[in-house]
Order: C-alpha cells, then structure tokens, then sequence
C-alpha cells in the first residue's frame, strides 16, 4: 500500500492570509455562499469584506442603520471571531481609530476531487481561498481500503494545518462516475474498477463533520451558473477529457444524480465489440474517445495518466490531432453523442470543456460536424462554447453549500 500513497511527491499550498483588508477575490461574490440572505449581520460582513466599510461609522453610512444596531450586530461578529477590530495604524495624531477587518479563515470546507489518477485534498476557507491542498497519485488498481487510507493521509495533511480558532464545517467530495449523493457512497469509477460503492463518510467518520457527496460536473455547473448570467436556463455541460460525462439543467437548476446515476455518456455502447471498457464491457464510448484509451496513442512515451488535465491541453494546442486516424473516429463518435442528447433535452447553450477542445482545428472541425449533423428537421441547435474544465469552479460549487450553511449558523439563523 505504501508505494501506491507515495507514488508521485504531493504538492501542498499556503493560503492567503486570514484577515482581508480591503482586497476580496472574485470568489466572494459565489452566489452559492448566502452574503445576500438579508440578515442586517450578514450585510455588515459583506459589507466589511468587499471593503466597502472599514469602521462602524462606515456601516452606519453605508447601510441606513442606527448606530446603536450597528454596535451591537459587530460586537457578534466580533464574539463570533468573524470580525477582528485593530487600531489603524494610518492614525498619527490622537487616539487611534479601530479598523474592521474580516476573518475568512473563520470556517473552512475539506474537498476532495479527482484530476486524472490523483485524489486532490483542499481546504477552502470563507472566501473560497486554498488554505492548504495536499495531492496522491493512485494506480488503476486501487481497492477501496487502498483510496480510504489515502483519504485517511490526505485528510490529516491538511487538517492540520488549520489555525485553532478555524472551525471546518464539513467535507464534501467532488467525484467522477457514478455517485450516490444521498447515501454519499462512491459507486464506481472507470480511473480505479476495482474500488466499488465506496461509504465516504464511514470513511471520514473519525472527523466528525458533515460528509456529503456529489459528482465533479454537477458541482462545476452549478458553479458556472451562479457567476455567468450568460448562460441559459437551459444548459448542459459536456466533458471530453479523461472521462467523457455530462451535466445539465432544468428550468435553471442543476440535476443533481441523488441515488441514481445520471450523465454517465461515456459508457453509450457503440458496438457488441471493440476494445474493452474500465467498465467491464466492450464497444463504449470511452474505449475510442476518453484521454484515458486515446492518451497512449496520441501522445506515446509523454502521456502520463497522472498529469492534470490542463497541462494535457497545453500539449495538445501545439499538435496537429486531426492528422490521427483514432482522433478522427473519436471527433464522429462524440458529435453523434452531443446530438443525440440534444435530440433528448434540447438544450440552448452546451458549454464543451476538456483538453481535446482547447485544439483550435479540432474545434472547428467538431463545430462543422456537429452543424453538418444537425438536430431535428430545421429545429436551431444549441449555441456552442468551449471551455476548459475548471477546477477552481468545481471546487466552489462542491463547497458552496457548506460554506453558506456553516456561516448561517454563526451568523444565529438556522439553515435554509
């Protein structure tokens, strides 16, 4: 076991500082985080951490409110250790004056999700910042006690190096395949066959937090539809990478998989024969497709399995891919695939991530097919747009709603 959970040196990252003066990421303004619930305490530490009020005076100002509420809703937070109050040491006459600053290493998420064959393990505080991250290369092989003690190792590197006064509210797990969120068991996973309906939070149970469990496009889409208005109410995500899966929406809302799988495309059987699948049967989609079965072709002795998919992409910009006779079976299998789904959802926006897509002529040439293809009679099809996969969205979509209820409760309002 040791030389699985020590096959490739992990990388570990320190975080931003935990008091933030008037400097908040574009991940603060995650709608899936409740600032905006009403409460007059939440708007006071919107308030303080946009940097848009740095005294009580400022928040009185700024919010319409009596003085009086104003010190009593910061004393909270301050007691509540989200809120810190320093002497501003721009004063240089008299009594200095307090400055407001706010906590964002307060509370803190555990994620875990997958790039390639690596398990990623990353705490995220209030503002959806890395406090730490911690990462294990697992072989194909893998059982579930092998990926329950790499979790296990994962979890206390990171944990430990939370502040004392952070409290982690939760660990949520961002997961490929087949992902019963309910019950937060791990089904299957074409990267490791052998581990089957894995139980996450007999796994984390030690911790003593709130486990919960959703797949990595699921929580990628949310993510994306809460920061770009762009995108329809009718949207799905297609992934073309390592795996080849897919999410979507209904009337604006993601449909999360719950005890069923949903979205799983790559496992389409396209014939009773062809290469052999990581599923167990022959002739699906991934088998002519995925990174996984195209990677060793295209990219010889350089592909590595374990390698983020990002840096696949970089890779892939400089290549002529069409020139392979696999890519080109590969580019008519997924344009059948993409049109066949939107022949069942009708979809008006389709946003297309993964390395495959980050080719400009293969986008393009995927483009003219899928127009060439067609969806029903004269019937529009959807709008196109590639993307690479987003890691950082995913994240913040998978610990969203941990995020914001673990506020809500210091906050003194129950959970929605």
């Amino acid at each position: 076991m040791r030389q699985n959970l020590s096959a490739r040196a992990l990388r570990d990252e320190v975080g931003p500082p935990a008091f933030v003066e008037n400097e908040v990421p574009a991940q603060f303004e995650n709608p899936s985080i409740g600032w905006e619930s009403g409460s007059d305490k939440a708007r006071i530490l919107a308030a303080v951490f946009r940097g848009q009020a740095a005294s009580r005076k400022d928040l009185v100002d700024l919010l319409s409110l009596r003085s009086s509420s104003v010190s009593e809703l910061v004393s909270d937070l301050l007691r509540s250790q989200l809120l810190a109050e320093t002497a501003d040491r721009r004063t240089r006459r008299g009594r200095p004056s307090l400055v407001l600053i706010g906590n964002s290493h307060r509370i803190a998420v555990l994620v875990f999700t997958v790039t390639s064959q690596a398990m990623h393990a990353t705490v995220l505080n209030l503002l959806g910042q890395t406090i730490a991250h911690e990462a294990c290369e697992l072989r194909p092989d893998c059982t579930n006690e092998i990926i329950s003690a790499t979790i296990e190792l994962l979890s206390q590197r990171t944990v430990a190096r939370l502040k004392s006064n952070t409290k982690l509210v939760g660990a949520r797990f961002s997961l490929p395949g087949l992902v019963n969120t309910v019950a937060a068991t791990w089904v299957f996973s074409t990267r490791w066959p052998l581990m089957r309906r894995l139980d996450l939070r007999e796994v984390m149970q030690k911790w003593d937090v709130p486990v919960s469990a959703c797949r990595n496009l699921d929580a990628e889409l949310h993510a994306r539809l809460a920061r770009d208005k762009r995108l329809s109410s009718r949207t799905m995500l297609f992934h073309w990478g390592y795996g080849i899966g897919v999410a979507s929406t209904s009337e604006g809302q993601v449909r999360f998989s719950g005890t069923e799988g949903f979205g799983e495309v790559g496992h389409w059987r396209w014939t009773d024969e062809g290469a052999e699948c990581r599923c167990g049967r022959r002739g699906c989609l991934e088998t002519t497709s995925a990174l996984w079965s195209l990677g060793p072709a295209l990219l010889g002795e350089k592909f590595d399995p374990a390698a983020s998919e990002e840096s696949i992409a970089r890779i892939f910009r400089e290549m002529d891919l069409l020139e392979f006779p696999s890519i080109q079976i590969a580019l008519r299998n997924v344009v059948l695939t993409l049109a066949n789904l939107c022949r069942v959802g009708f979809p008006r926006t389709v946003v297309m991530s993964g390395p495959f897509v980050a080719n400009a002529k293969l986008w393009i040439a995927f483009r003219e097919a899928f127009l060439r293809e067609g969806i029903l009679l004269d019937l529009p099809g959807p709008d196109l747009i590639a993307d690479e996969r987003s890691r950082e969205l995913e994240m913040l979509g998978a610990a969203g709603p941990l995020l914001s209820t673990g506020l809500e409760r210091l906050l003194g309002r129950p959970s929605d």
